[in-house]
């Protein structure tokens, strides 16, 4: 199969792009997709002809007042249903709930999807003597 090509072309590029193409793949788990943020952008604010397919959004990713990815310690899905095991063992009339998932805005930390794009300089252009076009694709399939 020839992948690179193909990957390209659904990319809007051309095989013989100079530019440096690099692929991420960002595991995460299912009850992640309710805990980021995207914003469907109109095509014309990025000035580039694409592809029919290719859709241009924007990751909203929170920082605090220094303007700084905002970083915290939420507890994982696990703990919060482990700690909610442990207060319907202690208490009888509790209801849990199996969705346990915050969006990463209203906890007000980021995940660790945009802490990778922050900490990954995937925000920022490259810079130097190998500041050549560079494509980045990623991949986040439970996002």
């Amino acid at each position: 199969t020839p992948w690179r090509r193909l990957l390209l072309e659904h990319c809007g590029l051309k095989e013989t792009t100079s530019a440096r193409v690099r692929l991420w793949w960002f595991y995460s788990r299912k009850d992640d997709e309710k805990k980021h943020s995207f914003r469907e952008l109109d095509r014309e604010t990025i000035g580039e002809e694409l592809p029919g397919h290719v859709r241009v959004v924007s990751k909203v990713i929170p920082v605090d007042a220094d303007g700084k990815v905002a970083r915290g310690n939420e507890k994982t899905s696990g703990e919060k249903l482990a700690e909610q095991i442990f207060q319907a063992a202690s208490d009888p009339s509790f209801k849990p709930q199996v969705d346990v998932t915050c969006a990463e805005v209203s906890a007000g930390c980021a995940g660790q999807l945009s802490q990778f794009f922050w900490d990954s300089n995937l925000l920022s252009p490259p810079e130097g003597p190998q500041s050549s076009e560079v494509v980045d694709i990623i991949v986040a399939p439970n996002v």
